[in-house]
């Protein structure tokens, strides 16, 4: 947690907080009960949790999308070579076929 700016007066004092690219911005109330500050403090441990908890599923999104399209990739390559292998045998059918036919017209 890193604080970037604060202010007080009699009553309360604020307080600034990064978390990430998150600004969150507390007021702890000086009464003679902590109770809020507390709270305060608990709420914002939970916010960092929360933020770290939705950084990892963010992750864990992103790395099944990326396995999800390399394995897509492997089939539509897989694909694209049996195509280009294709082609070539029928290519060289063509050419022997030709061959064929120019022997037997005897061109």
């Amino acid at each position: 947690m890193e604080t970037t700016s604060s202010s007080s007066s009699s009553h309360a004092s604020i307080g600034a907080y990064i978390y990430g690219s998150e600004v969150i911005v507390v007021i702890f109330f000086r009464w003679h009960d902590d109770w809020v500050n507390k709270r305060t403090l608990l709420v914002l441990s939970e916010l960092k949790r929360v933020n770290h908890n939705l950084d990892m599923v963010d992750r864990e999104v992103t790395n099944d999308r990326i396995r999800e399209l390399e394995r897509e990739n492997g089939i539509l390559k897989a694909k694209l070579e049996k195509m280009l292998e294709t082609n070539t045998k029928m290519k060289a059918k063509k050419n022997d076929l030709k061959k064929l036919k120019e022997k037997l017209l005897g061109n």
